[in-house]
C-alpha cells in the first residue's frame, strides 16, 4: 500500500510548481499531477519495455486496445476506463494487467509490475475508488444437512442489475457452529458474458450498524473473463468458510470491477 507521508510528500512538490513530466498540468489538483507524473515517468515505459504497446495499442485486431491514444495522455484516459478493466482502482493489486502474467505476448518484469502498481495506486488516491458494486443483501438459503443434493436449496445471487445482464453467482450455505460454510461457489456468465474481479463477500448481523466481511478476503485474488453461458468455480473449488457469518444474516458480495466481457 502505498504510504500517505509518501503522497504527501510529493503532493508537496505538486504545489510548488508542475512536476517535471514536459506535459501541461494546468488545470489538476496536485494528486492529479502526481499520478500523472507516475504514469508518464514508470507506468508507460515499463508497459513499452514489456512490449504490451506491441499488441495493445491497436495494431493487432485480436488485442484489447487498451494502449491505444494519440498522445501519452489519451493511453491514460484510455487504460483507466477500458472494458474489461485492466485497471482496478478499487484494489490496485488485482488489477488484470498486474496479474496477466504470460500470455501470447511475455509477461512484465518484477520491476515492471513495480512501475505499474506505483502509478495505479496513487491514480487511485487521485480519482478514489468510485462507488462500490454491491449486491442486494439476501438471506442464504438454508442447507443443514452437509451436502448439495437435493435436501439443500441453492442461494442464487443476480448480477444483472451491475453490469452483466443475465450472470450470476450460485452457492450452498451450510452453518456450522458460528461459522457459515458456503460450497460450490459458482459464476455463471450471461449471454454478454462475465468480466468479475475480487468478489468480497459481506454480512450484516442483526441489530448492527456496520457490516461484518469476510476476515480472510478469501477471493482477492479472483479475476474472471467468463464467454456466454461459461461457468467457473471461485478460489480453490468453490468452498470457503466465513468465519463469523450466520446463516439468518443477510449477505451480499462486493467486487472491485464487474461488467460483460
Amino acid at each position: 500500500m502505498v504510504r500517505r507521508s509518501a503522497l504527501a510528500v510529493l503532493l508537496f512538490a505538486g504545489c510548488t510548481g508542475d512536476i517535471d513530466t514536459g506535459i501541461s498540468t494546468e488545470g489538476l489538483s496536485p494528486a492529479e499531477q502526481v499520478a500523472q507524473d507516475g504514469w508518464v515517468k514508470r507506468a508507460l515505459p515499463a508497459l513499452k519495455l514489456g512490449t504490451c504497446d506491441t499488441c495493445h495499442s491497436g495494431q493487432r485486431p485480436d488485442a484489447p486496445p487498451y494502449l491505444m491514444g494519440d498522445n501519452d495522455i489519451d493511453v491514460r484516459k484510455t487504460i483507466v476506463v477500458f472494458t474489461p478493466s485492466v485497471v482496478n482502482l478499487g484494489s490496485p493489486k488485482t488489477s488484470p494487467i498486474i496479474l496477466r502474467g504470460m500470455h501470447t505476448g511475455p509477461a512484465l518484469s518484477a520491476s515492471g509490475i513495480s512501475d505499474v502498481l506505483y502509478w495505479i495506486q496513487y491514480e487511485q488516491l487521485a480519482k478514489g475508488p468510485g462507488t462500490p458494486i454491491e449486491t442486494a443483501p439476501a438471506i442464504p438459503a438454508a442447507c443443514v444437512n452437509g451436502t448439495t443434493d437435493i435436501a439443500c436449496l441453492m442461494t442464487t445471487i443476480d448480477l444483472g442489475g451491475l453490469g452483466s445482464p443475465g450472470s450470476k453467482l450460485t452457492f450452498f450455505a451450510q452453518p456450522i457452529g458460528a461459522d457459515l460454510y458456503l460450497q460450490k461457489i459458482t459464476a455463471t456468465a450471461g449471454p454478454s458474458g462475465l468480466s468479475m474481479i475480487h468478489p468480497y463477500f459481506k454480512t450484516k448481523p442483526a441489530g448492527a450498524t456496520d457490516a461484518k466481511a469476510d476476515a480472510n478476503d478469501t477471493f482477492y485474488n479472483v479475476s474472471l473473463s467468463l464467454a456466454a453461458g461459461a461457468t467457473a468455480m471461485l478460489g480453490m473449488g468453490g468452498n470457503s468458510t466465513m468465519t463469523g457469518f450466520t446463516g439468518t444474516d443477510p449477505l451480499s458480495i462486493q467486487f472491485d470491477a464487474l461488467s460483460t466481457k
